[in-house]
């Protein structure tokens, strides 16, 4: 009886509520608790402490209070608990499940306090619309569809210290909203670890996101500072989409898929980032322009620094030789002319791009590993020459570029050979072995080039794939081994001459168009057209129209591509070039001997090594050369 009368008086003094509910339980703006029978513990309309678990959903309407959950849960299906248009209110040391909505839902709220709860199995684990200055801290915030999501403007939030795994969509999202910190969070097994969207002015600081498909995703969020994040082992680590005047800084990028994409950004600061051992992509900028990069490590990628884009911007960016590549600087020059890039003016290269340039002279590299070998971009009258390029995106790629050489390079294992794209016109490629790559040569948008002399084995796509290109000349080359030898959409006029197509999957597919489209087969008679290893015909006649008894080297019949395409002078041997024509235009004359006075006493050590000049293949251009070139000389093919 004892017992009882000083626990009646205790409750009175108190103001304590000891009870069950069914039903909306509301914390209302005069701090008392309806239904009177919740298991919640009443302190001076100050502090509530559930006594046991709940299943019925909260609204709080009342402000400067804390609600602790004391390690008991609310499961709902509904909105676990309400703040709306209320002010510092603190939730912690509570388990909130829902299945189907907002475990915590702060609507027009400031100054609260979310920490130390347990929330999962939410649609949304906490959600903030219209609300600012709150903390959400030191959560456990896992198995929801989203985990944190900020929205309506919600600005000046707090997001730190949480553990944020295995949320179906979005560990932490923001849209639309300003101005926010989000910092030392654990940020685990989500899809996107943290998602802004059309939200300014935001920093994400100091945390580990790891294991996420998308790691952190910044989508149209400008001037975001973004550093000392660790972002490992995520399917892409960083992407900045259609995102500007944003810092990168002090960043660790390792073991992801890809590290960092910059997706259609501008006057973006990168700085002091390691950037290492990613599957795929180290640092990929796309469509964007004008960012700066100082000091940033990056190395081990399978393609660590990649620039691609077509407009003249998408190039421009300023990045000094602060920045490496597997410990080797990056070259990237922009508005230069009549400069020569080789192992003796520039040692180490860990990136080459040349932007903007005019006679430019690039020799004797090795370059790999990068989203392009060498890169030229609105360059004309330069000249790329005995480099080995290797398991880049791009070996050589030419983006509107024009006037160019590019001869006697090494090409190989890169997803794509060589790439002319967006009106790269009249460009020399000769002499270029290019093996082994996903496409050998892509040739997009581009007419007038000369592509002669190159051998081209193995590639596993195409040897030669045009896309609306028209006006190339393409002979004396080698296209073997690929699935497809030539392929060609949108692109005629085009002149093949004199090439062996040998033992290619399909040597030629016309793609279909919305009309015919015709390309030059042959260089006419007696000169000839092209050699096609699945064709056997039978060679008794000569002449144009080869009805004169006798043979020529030349089948008979000519070999059908299409019905509008046809070589009319299919050659019985493979093509073999004449001795001397070091530049591949089908005579021996004077300019071929001028080529090689250039490079004669060269080996492949020196600057002015050309490898089409060393006739005898002995690894040096000397008398025995110009002996060969003499006695072919005034020859033609």
């Amino acid at each position: 009886m004892l017992t009882l009368l000083l626990i009646s008086m205790l409750t009175m003094a108190f103001n304590l509520q000891l009870v069950k509910a069914s039903g909306t339980i509301y914390i209302r703006a005069d701090g008392s608790v309806e239904p009177p029978t919740a298991p919640i513990l009443n302190v001076g309309n100050v502090s509530y402490t559930f006594t046991d678990n709940i299943n019925d959903p909260i609204m709080v309407e009342r402000s400067n209070i804390t609600i602790d959950g004391a390690g008991h849960s609310v499961v709902v299906l509904g909105q676990a608990c309400t703040l709306q248009n209320v002010s510092n209110v603190t939730i912690k040391n509570t388990t909130i499940i829902t299945s189907c909505c907002a475990g915590i839902y702060l609507n027009s709220t400031i100054d609260s306090t979310v920490s130390g709860n347990n929330i999962r199995s939410n649609y949304w684990g906490v959600r903030l619309i219209a609300s600012s200055f709150n903390i959400i801290s030191g959560n456990n915030i896992k198995n929801n569809h989203n985990g944190i999501l900020l929205e309506g403007s919600s600005d000046y939030n707090i997001i730190s210290e949480n553990n944020i795994t295995n949320n179906n969509n979005i560990g932490v999202g923001l849209h639309p909203a300003p101005d926010n910190v989000i910092s030392g969070n654990n940020v685990t097994n989500n899809y996107y670890g943290i998602w802004l969207s059309n939200s300014p002015r935001n920093t994400i600081s100091g945390n580990n996101v790891e294991g996420n498909k998308r790691g952190v995703w910044v989508a149209v969020s400008h001037r975001t500072n973004f550093s000392r994040n660790s972002m490992t082992n995520n399917f892409v680590g960083v992407v900045f989409d259609q995102t500007s005047r944003s810092n990168a800084s002090s960043n660790s990028v390792t073991y992801n898929d890809d590290g960092i994409w910059f997706l259609m950004g501008s006057s973006n600061s990168i700085s002091g980032n390691n950037i290492t051992a990613n599957d795929g992509d180290g640092v990929k900028l796309v469509e964007s322009s004008n960012n700066v990069f100082r000091d940033n490590v990056i190395a081990g990628s399978k393609k660590n620094f990649g620039v691609f884009g077509y407009e003249r911007l998408h190039f421009v960016h300023d990045v000094n030789a602060s920045n490496t590549v597997n410990g080797k600087p990056i070259l990237y020059l922009v508005n230069r002319q009549n400069l020569t890039v080789n192992p003796q003016t520039h040692p180490n290269i860990g990136y080459l791009a040349v932007v903007n340039s005019t006679n430019i002279t690039v020799q004797q590299l090795n370059m790999e590993n990068n989203g392009q070998g060498v890169l030229l971009a609105y360059t004309k009258n330069s000249t790329t020459q005995n480099v080995v390029v290797k398991n880049n995106t791009v070996g050589i790629q030419l983006t509107h570029s024009s006037n160019n050489s590019i001869i006697g390079n090494y090409i190989r294992a890169n997803n794509d050979g060589i790439l002319l794209d967006d009106f790269s016109d009249y460009n020399t490629l000769s002499g270029n072995n290019i093996a082994n790559n996903g496409g050998g040569m892509y040739i997009y948008s581009s007419s007038y080039n000369s592509i002669s002399g190159n051998n081209m084995t193995s590639n596993s796509s195409d040897g030669i794939y045009l896309i609306s290109s028209s006006n190339n000349i393409i002979s004396r080359n080698n296209i073997t081994d690929s699935w497809c030898g030539i392929w060609l959409f949108a692109s005629s006029d085009n002149k093949f001459y004199h090439n062996n197509f040998i033992d290619n999957t399909q040597q030629v597919y016309i793609e279909p168009f919305i009309i015919p489209l015709t390309n030059n087969w042959d260089d006419g008679y007696p000169s000839g057209g092209n050699y096609w290893s699945d064709y056997m015909d039978v060679d008794l006649f000569s002449g144009p129209d080869q009805d004169v008894p006798g043979s020529d080297g030349i089948w008979d019949h000519p070999y059908i591509l299409d019905a509008d395409n046809q070589d009319r002078y299919p050659l019985v041997e493979p093509w073999t070039p004449t001795l001397g024509d070091v530049n591949g235009d089908g005579r021996v004359d004077a300019s071929d001997l001028f080529d090689l006075s250039k490079a004669y006493g060269s080996d492949s050590s020196k600057p002015n090594w050309n490898p089409n000049c060393d006739l005898d293949n002995d690894d040096k251009v000397d008398a025995s050369d110009l002996f060969d070139l003499s006695k072919n000389y005034g020859k033609t093919v």
